[in-house]
């Protein structure tokens, strides 16, 4: 879209000076997208990003990188060479009219260039400067060099993903640097809140290796609450509640736990339940230990049917099914286009008649801007003072609202009896990881006189966030129109599935039903065999991000206005973002994308991969990326004759022959633990790690040193631990002051005191159950 196509947003006026580095270019779109005008510096000869493919044709070339042009596309540009006076004076000057800088430069860069934050800062103040970088601005790892697939491995995500006894997959879409982006993105608006409020800027630190952590789903709870390391399951779930399936026309994704005995009378009816209608198989705790027999079951049945067949029978039963669908399904997705998420598309190069994904938080409001007015300034944390109320559940919202809840917003946490099961437990460590510093409390909203309490909450609260589908709150008579009557200053942020309006609007979806959807099931898999897909819930965490910086944007916008806003999410989209490339090569004519296992799929690299070290199931990776790494190799591994081979002489030549580069990195490797890997070739200046699993990730040096995981009192758990939060903000940081709450631990909190209720109506309420 270009700058005289975009509309007006919650960021404009805000000046972004974006210093060029490979990760920065993701960021700088989203604060793009929300009104800011962005100006992208390049090194002479520009940046490492254009580098990175698909290609326009598959012709390489700086001005042929699609992934560029969807991260850049509408910023302005320049060039400056840090590392002379000449350049370092140019950032100085523009530094000057700027309101945030983000940089992702090589470690020690800016330092050397005196560009540092403190630097720049003295000569404005009021500056925001968001760094993000492989391991983070401190810590023992803080010089290591690191990319998607190094990030990957030390954040723990491919440890989880592949078969068992086959090498980790790294989830497709160089995803810890979307999610750090998103992270960096969140911290900046938190940080222009803090500004407006109470005056100076700060120093924002965004690690790569700590955005994959944070997003790990189970990964971390298991470990931590039940001493569980989880593992590579292949396509099965790791609570055994899904797998994917064969079908005459490809896998579909089946969930059957909470579906079970509605999928058993199904199958039954074509005398194919077997022995699966048997009592026993009714327990969860059975079924797990006999999941076999289940896959060999239902793979009899799927294999005689069509993936869409499948998905429309499962969504009839409001089942969260879907078909694993490859990119060329997602461009003709009927959803996706009654949504309008392709939008016409130009590049000089590539001319017009084109698509690409627009942004995932769209017609986020109207109306014009202006700067927030001036007011007191909160104690401490950037979201003091904003209350929100939380109708969400199982991980996407909670995550969301977590966010908030760490800088300092006053969360709500609505329960009730009656959905307090599963992943609402509030006595699991699932709860306990997505739910601290919020209150709790419980209101059936089944029942009319608890959605009349909900309405007298609103009007005391700055926002609501739910992930219902779109029916839910409409049924209730709870929708924004409704809300925004009791208060129009609202911002209402409504997380589904796939979205208002559209064919499949009120269908079913987690987390796994939107990655299967989107192509990244089907793209995270070997290069032969059946999909695997990604070991964990990453598009809960993606989608519950854009979520709470729907709500910190909409929140900017009626700093400025007076006005609220209703924002939507649809998962499926904000996972389809992350291979925004791939559909936009595909829509130019371009090969549609296939999976690949570890070979990179866009910035190309070799030796590239994940290789076997010394020890039981234990992996290192190592990307190289240019002839510098590549000696710097070389040497670490002792200047082997093969590695002086023609073959392996240039990138174009070791890609040719990755495969007997790869067994000959990895005769080297399995002479090596995998953190001697990491450490030799670290210091040797070659992007390497250690592919952590949940015990490493615990004891890893750097996230220890970092202070990343945090302890807190819990009632009934006692001491439990979890991640803390990756947005590291210099003057105003998250803050842990509560665990989760039990069960409507804070009922007399909200509705005596908050709302006034009198202890009459407080206990006949509870007596009637609709308080609790």
């Amino acid at each position: 879209m270009s700058r005289a196509q975009k509309q007006a947003g919650p960021l404009s006026g805000i000046r972004v000076l974006e210093l060029s580095g490979f990760w920065t270019g993701f960021c700088g779109r989203l604060l793009y997208d929300l009104g800011a005008e962005v100006l992208l510096a390049e090194p002479p000869g520009g940046g490492v990003a254009r580098a990175a493919g698909p290609f326009i044709s598959d012709r390489p070339g700086p001005d042929r990188s699609l992934s560029f042009w969807y991260e850049n596309a509408g910023k302005s540009g320049i060039t400056a060479d840090i590392t002379i006076p000449s350049g370092r004076e140019q950032i100085l000057q523009l530094v000057k009219g700027c309101d945030i800088v983000v940089e992702s430069c090589a470690p020690g860069a800016l330092d050397a260039a005196g560009l540092d934050y403190d630097a720049l800062s003295r000569i404005n103040p009021a500056l925001i400067m968001a760094s993000i970088s492989g391991f983070g601005l401190t810590g023992p790892y803080s010089g290591y060099k690191s990319c998607g697939l190094v990030a990957s491995a030390a954040g723990g995500q491919m440890y989880v993903c592949g078969l068992p006894g086959r090498e980790p997959l790294q989830p497709y879409g160089e995803q810890p640097y979307h999610l750090a982006a998103l992270f960096a993105a969140c911290g900046i608006l938190m940080a222009l809140r803090r500004r407006d409020l109470a005056g100076g800027g700060q120093h924002i630190d965004v690690s790569l290796q700590e955005a994959a952590v944070a997003a790990l789903e189970h990964v971390m709870v298991q470990y931590f609450h039940d001493n569980v390391v989880a593992r590579r399951l292949g396509s099965l779930q790791w609570n055994g509640a899904a797998d994917l399936f064969p079908c005459r026309d490809g896998y579909i994704l089946l969930t059957f736990n909470r579906e079970w005995d509605t999928l058993v009378e199904l199958l039954g009816s074509r005398d194919l339940a077997a022995e699966l209608g048997q009592p026993a198989w009714s327990e969860e705790s059975y079924r797990r230990q006999h999941i076999e027999d289940i896959q060999e079951v239902l793979s009899f049945w799927t294999c005689r049917h069509d993936r869409q067949e499948l998905f429309r029978l499962g969504q009839d039963m409001r089942f969260p099914w879907a078909p694993v669908a490859s990119i060329a399904d997602v461009a003709r997705n009927a959803q996706l286009r009654a949504r309008r998420f392709f939008v016409p598309a130009s590049h000089p190069l590539a001319g017009q008649g084109f698509e690409t994904p627009r942004p995932v938080v769209h017609q986020l409001c109207r109306g014009g801007f202006s700067n927030p007015p001036a007011s007191g300034a909160p104690e401490g944390t950037p979201l003091q003072g904003i209350r929100v109320l939380d109708l969400t559940w199982m991980l996407a919202g909670p995550y969301a609202t977590r966010l908030l809840a760490d800088f300092g917003a006053e969360v709500i946490k609505v329960q009730s009896q009656q959905t307090a099961t599963g992943a609402e437990d509030n006595q699991t460590g699932y709860f306990a990881a997505w739910n601290r510093n919020k209150l709790g409390i419980t209101l059936n909203l089944s029942r009319s006189e608890a959605r009349d309490i909900a309405i007298e909450l609103v009007r005391k609260c700055d926002v609501v966030m739910e992930n219902f589908t779109p029916r839910v709150m409409s049924n209730w008579g709870l929708d924004y129109e409704r809300l925004r009557e009791a208060n129009p200053r609202l911002v209402m942020v409504s997380l589904s599935g796939f979205g208002r309006g559209g064919p499949w609007e009120n269908c079913a979806a987690l987390g796994s039903t939107a990655q299967a959807l989107s192509g990244l099931t089907g793209l995270t898999s070997y290069r032969e065999g059946r999909p695997c897909g990604i070991g964990f819930a990453l598009a809960d965490h993606i989608s519950g991000l854009y979520a709470a910086l729907a709500a910190l944007s909409a929140l900017r916008y009626r700093d400025a206005t007076g006005c609220g806003a209703h924002i939507e999410i649809s998962e499926l989209e904000a996972a389809c973002s992350t291979l925004a490339p791939e559909l936009t090569h595909l829509s130019l004519g371009g090969k549609a994308s296939g999976p690949q296992g570890n070979i990179p799929a866009r910035r190309p690299a070799a030796p590239y991969g994940c290789y076997l070290c010394k020890g039981d199931d234990r992996w290192c990776v190592i990307a190289v990326h240019d002839e510098d790494e590549w000696r710097s190799l070389c040497r670490a591994v002792g200047d082997p004759a093969w590695t002086r081979q023609s073959k392996f002489a240039d990138l174009r030549a070791r890609r040719e022959n990755t495969e007997e580069l790869d067994r000959l990195i990895g005769d080297w490797t399995r002479a090596h633990t995998n953190l001697e890997v990491m450490r030799i070739l670290q210091e040797a200046g070659v992007p390497a790690a250690a592919v952590n699993d949940a015990c490493d990730l615990a004891a890893d040096p750097q996230l220890c040193e970092r202070g990343f995981f945090i302890d807190m009192q819990h009632p009934q758990l006692g001491v439990i631990r979890a991640d803390g939060n990756p947005i590291r903000l210099s003057d105003t940081p998250a803050r842990f002051t509560r665990a989760a709450p039990l069960l409507g631990a804070d009922n007399r909190r909200v509705f005596l005191d908050l709302l006034g209720m009198d202890e009459g109506r407080f206990n006949a309420l509870v007596a009637q159950g609709i308080i609790g």
